[in-house]
Formats: C-alpha cells, structure tokens, sequence
C-alpha cells in the first residue's frame, strides 16, 4: 500500500487528476454494466408481462360479460332440442344413461304433456342431482314429488311427476 501512495505522490497533479477521472468513469461504467442495465431489462420485461396480462383480463371480462348470453342460447337450443323429442321417450332415454341404480323403476305417461315415474331404492342425493340435469338439459321440471324414506340410510322411494316446460 505504501508504494501506491509513493507512486501516487511521484504523479503530477495532471497526471493525477487524469487517473482520478478515469477511475471515476470506470466506476460509472461498472455501474450501468452491473447494476443499471440488468434493472432496466427487468423492467421491460415485467412491463411486456404486465401488458399480456392485462390482454388477458380484457378477454376474460369480454368472456364473463358474454356468458348469460351464452347460457340463454344454451338452455333455448337445449328447451327446442327436448321439444322434438316425446316426453317419455326423453325421460326414459335420460334415466338409461344415469348412475341413479334403482331397484325398480316404472315410467307411465298420463298425458302427453306428463309423465309419472316410480323409483323404488334410489339414493337421494342421485336423484338430486338427476333432476337438476333433467331440468338443465331438457327444460323437464317436476310436478309433484312424493319421497319416503326407505329402510337403508341414504335410499327413498320416489313419486315424480314430470312436465316439460
């Protein structure tokens, strides 16, 4: 260190103002190089991110604001497609591809606008469900709904009444 200083001391006071500056250019530039220049690129890309993302949320709420307009050309389409088709046709069609498993089941139109169903041994929370999707797919609604409990826990006897709207 000390033959720094004599070095140092041996410079002109040009020589040493010359070095200083260089030192201090030197030191800016190891500054952009190593700090500055990585920041700004971190910025540029979190700006490019934050403008695809926002992209994304003007999307999303064009989707979300077409949607019960999209739901009602659904549940129209699916109200004319149960029209071509007969009630009892339609709920025994849709009672074949369920999970519902009742022991026994009798479909019986009492006009042509309502069916009657008979469901013996079927779990409850299925039959729930079942009507639900009826409704949702077919636009077939209940009636009547008459339900006794059944011995195992879980399971009723079931007395539907079924129309379509």
């Amino acid at each position: 260190m000390n033959r720094l200083v004599e070095i140092w001391q041996q410079l002109a006071l040009r020589e040493q103002r010359l070095l200083v500056a260089l030192a201090g250019g030197l030191l800016f530039a190891l500054s952009y190089q190593l700090a500055w220049l990585p920041l700004s690129q971190a910025v540029a890309v979190e700006r490019q991110r934050h403008t695809a993302l926002e992209r994304s949320l003007l999307r999303i709420s064009d989707i979300v604001q077409r949607l019960p307009l999209l739901s009602i050309k659904q549940q129209s389409a699916n109200h004319d497609q149960a029209q071509l088709q007969p009630l009892l046709g339609l709920i025994d069609a849709f009672l074949a591809q369920s999970e519902l498993n009742a022991e026994a089941v009798q479909i019986r139109a009492l006009t042509p606008n309502i069916v009657e169903l008979e469901l013996t041994k079927v779990a409850f929370d299925s039959l729930i469900r079942w009507l639900a999707r009826l409704q949702q797919e077919h636009a077939v609604s209940v009636v009547e709904i008459m339900l006794q409990r059944d011995q195992k826990l879980g399971m009723v006897r079931a007395k539907i009444n079924l129309t379509r709207e």
